[in-house]
């Protein structure tokens, strides 16, 4: 069995799986981002971006989408042993936990699988703790916009009545 790590870097809001000398990066490039839990969530519509090396040059890898398995697509791996291709992930993949995985040849032409997880939604990106001011700067924008009514009419009627 071959052992295999798998990180995540939400500041380059990516994940990673490596093994021996072959590691795979998954990106989203529309529509996603790595949440502070390490888990890449998409939303639909989504593209990702898989990134890699240490691969047999002229080889094959092919990814997949799985819970229900779906072929993202295939590319050659270039004659320094990399990748690096974007791909849609079809609309048609429901909503929940699913696998992102990399079938492949090592750079010792033996076999090999990397997958990772991913979390599919159809709604809104979860709020990170960049963006939980948001709800407070539109509160008080409309707080103040009601404000600013109130006060306008009221003035209205005081000079209407003298």
């Amino acid at each position: 069995m071959l052992d295999s790590t798998r990180s995540s870097d939400p500041e380059a809001n990516s994940i990673s799986a490596s093994a021996d000398d072959t590691t795979f990066t998954v990106t989203p490039a529309e529509n996603g981002q790595v949440a502070t839990n390490g888990r890449l969530t998409l939303i639909h519509p989504a593209r990702v971006r898989v990134t890699g090396n240490g691969m047999l040059p002229g080889t094959t890898a092919t990814i997949w989408i799985k819970s229900d398995p779906q072929r993202l697509g295939s590319i050659t791996i270039s004659s320094d042993g990399a990748l690096d291709a974007t791909f849609a992930v079809p609309t048609s993949i429901d909503p929940g936990n699913h696998t992102i995985q990399i079938d492949t040849t090592d750079s010792n032409g033996q076999a090999l699988s990397l997958a990772l997880g991913v979390t599919i939604t159809d709604g809104l990106l979860p709020v990170t703790g960049s963006n939980t001011n948001l709800e407070w700067v539109i509160l008080f924008m409309a707080l103040g916009g009601l404000i600013m009514l109130t006060t306008s009419n009221r003035r209205r009627e005081l000079c209407t009545t003298h």
